[in-house]
């Protein structure tokens, strides 16, 4: 399955590839150009916790073969309403590895723009954070709203909403924080990487409108 995208216009693409601002390269390779040289070095200090390169490659990878073998394939799209925090970018490198085309929303972003979007790429995965763990293992909202349950009257299955909890835990088991909004765990496992790896060649994140003008050199 195909995302459909509008391109940009050729002699913009032309121009960055000429300048060297587009190289053809994944976005995965922010991490993977490190692995050789520099896999130990201090990628994203996050709470407490520090994450290494190696880390990131290791932990998104496992991530990626979790949501693989859940179903989601390349060319899927990904509504994505996290903080800035280091599980954000396990997500988001994990969801490149699968091919996943993700939408970021803000992180102050309510219902109202959560179901916009919804509506308009019909994501096969939703991942939100919440505030805490309740006592029966269950992750809520601190602001008490019911996202999963307003997202559901959207058409997304609570089976594909992934929520997200923080918790005091090292880089390692980060992961466990992760669970279905069904309340069944989400189980990661060791050692796996995904399937494939998605070619990112032609993939536009933004463009400009059609009648818009080129930048000038």
């Amino acid at each position: 399955m195909a995302v459909a995208y509008t391109p940009w216009p050729d002699e913009i693409a032309t121009l960055y590839r000429k300048k060297g601002y587009w190289r053809d390269e994944p976005l995965t390779q922010i991490i993977t150009r490190h692995l050789d040289t520099s896999a130990p070095a201090t990628a994203i200090i996050c709470r407490g916790r520090t994450f290494t390169y190696d880390d990131l490659n290791r932990l998104s990878g496992r991530l990626a073969a979790a949501l693989e073998k859940q179903g989601l394939h390349e060319g899927d799209t990904a509504l994505v309403r996290m903080p800035n925090c280091a599980e954000f970018y396990l997500v988001f490198f994990a969801l490149l590895k699968c091919g996943v085309v993700a939408l970021n929303a803000l992180h102050s972003h309510g219902l109202f723009e959560l179901r916009s979007y919804v509506r308009q790429i019909r994501p096969r995965l939703v991942v939100l954070s919440c505030g805490d763990i309740d006592a029966q293992g269950a992750c809520v909202e601190t602001d008490g709203s019911i996202l999963p349950a307003a997202l559901e009257n959207e058409g997304v299955e609570r089976s594909r909403i992934l929520l997200h909890a923080m918790r005091s835990c090292t880089a390692d088991a980060c992961l466990d924080g992760f669970t279905w909004a069904t309340s069944e765990g989400f189980s990661v496992p060791e050692n796996e990487q995904p399937i494939e790896a998605a070619d990112a060649k032609g993939i536009a994140f933004s463009s400009f409108p059609e009648a818009a003008p080129a930048p000038q050199n």
